[in-house]
């Protein structure tokens, strides 16, 4: 039953993407200015699959979205996957679980310090599994690098 939704995704103090990873060309490239003074550069703006915006590389269990993603670099990591068939969704979520899903055309990775959604109609949002809201108009997600110190064990090597 989802509605594949329009949203417009800005980043906000963009990195390049890992070099596994390709980036369609068809990412729109538009800045403009919010608030906050901030440049931010118009990613998307059309329907959508599904949104991931995170830190680590593994969600949900053991999805891939970011496969990349580094918990210590500072940056937020996306993956965004544009309006799909349902026969192409089959086939593609499927490859999210080794992370194969970055190389398809509806996939686009990248790597940010903020990222902003906007929204006509209202969108569920989720954070770390559990449902923060069913309606979300505007998302704006940053990082704040070194605001929290863990100590944790080395997750894998690169």
């Amino acid at each position: 039953s989802w509605h594949q939704p329009e949203v417009e995704v800005a980043l906000a103090g963009e990195e390049p993407a890992p070099e596994a990873v390709a980036v369609p060309a068809e990412a729109d490239a538009d800045s403009s200015q919010r608030g906050s003074g901030e440049t931010l550069d118009r990613l998307h703006d059309g329907r959508f699959l599904l949104l991931e915006i995170g830190n680590g590389f593994s969600v949900g269990g053991g999805f891939f979205l970011t496969p990349a993603a580094r918990v210590d670099d500072g940056l937020l990591d996306l993956c965004l996957i544009r309006h799909a068939s349902r026969r192409r969704i089959v086939k593609l979520l499927p490859t999210a679980f080794t992370g194969a899903h970055v190389h398809a055309p509806e996939v686009t990775i990248r790597r940010a310090r903020r990222v902003t959604v906007r929204s006509a109609a209202p969108l569920p949002v989720q954070v770390d599994g559990e449902a923060l809201t069913g309606q979300a108009r505007l998302l704006d997600v940053a990082i704040l690098p070194g605001a929290l110190r863990v100590l944790a064990p080395h997750l894998r090597q690169d």
